[in-house]
């Protein structure tokens, strides 16, 4: 097919010896005189022996029109400008503005070929009212982006009020979910005369005596003997402990 566009000969390169997804947009593919059908010519370069899994041809729409909740988004990537009635095509939405576009840094660097569509863009998107939603114009290569009256996921208007609550109302909020949480009970410390040795933490604590290396040393473990690594050993010096019951 023989149309005008700005990528260039080359639509798409491959670069893989499985299959990959390839597809392209082309703009104004019109039938020949007379015909009904669009001829494609597929030109390879260079390249090995091709397989096609699937191949698919479709007619793309001209112009897009998307629904938020907040506005709306017209888009027309066609070479033709389209005119669109908002109120067939959104009949619950009313008092469109248009955004404000700003201009972009940079824009002394863009190529001259494309400041047309990008002074174009700006002229569109200028924070101005629609004055007639019914007949607007969304020019070729182009994007409209437009604020409206709110309305929900189900395409019903939201109307938000906020009236004062009356006077004397008592308003109980519910509590936060429940968290657990565990403190640990307080540490029981062994103590000597060079200082104080922390034991274990969780269960009622005694006494007992360890091997460690070539000395023995006192250690506060647990009840049930769990005594290392949990407990910290005190050392041999330690003749008489104050708290290690």
């Amino acid at each position: 097919v023989s149309v005008k566009y700005d990528t260039g000969p080359i639509r798409g390169r491959i670069s893989n010896k499985e299959f990959a997804p390839v597809s392209f947009y082309v703009r104004g593919a019109q039938p020949k005189k007379g015909g009904e059908r669009v001829k494609f010519d597929l030109r390879f370069q260079e390249w090995d022996d091709v397989r096609f899994r699937s191949i698919a041809v479709h007619a793309a729409p001209d112009t897009l029109a998307c629904e938020f909740e907040n506005g709306i988004v017209l888009v027309n990537p066609s070479l033709n400008s389209e005119t669109l009635d908002l109120t067939t095509i959104f009949p619950r939405r009313s008092g469109y503005t248009h955004l404000k576009a700003e201009e972009p840094a940079g824009m002394e660097n863009i190529n001259d070929k494309y400041l047309p569509q990008v002074k174009q863009a700006l002229s569109i998107n200028n924070g101005k009212d629609v004055k007639n939603p019914s007949k607007l114009e969304v020019f070729e290569r182009n994007a409209v982006f437009l604020t409206a009256n709110r309305v929900t996921a189900t395409d019903r208007p939201a109307t938000l009020t906020t009236a004062p609550r009356p006077p004397g109302t008592a308003t109980t909020a519910p509590p936060p979910p429940a968290t657990a949480t565990t403190k640990p009970p307080a540490v029981t410390k062994c103590k000597d005369k060079n200082g104080q040795y922390k034991a274990h933490n969780n269960r009622k604590k005694k006494c007992n005596w360890l091997k460690v290396g070539n000395n023995r040393a006192l250690n506060c473990g647990t009840a049930k003997n769990e005594i290392t690594p949990l407990g910290k050993a005190c050392p041999e010096t330690c003749k008489k402990f104050n708290s290690c019951s």
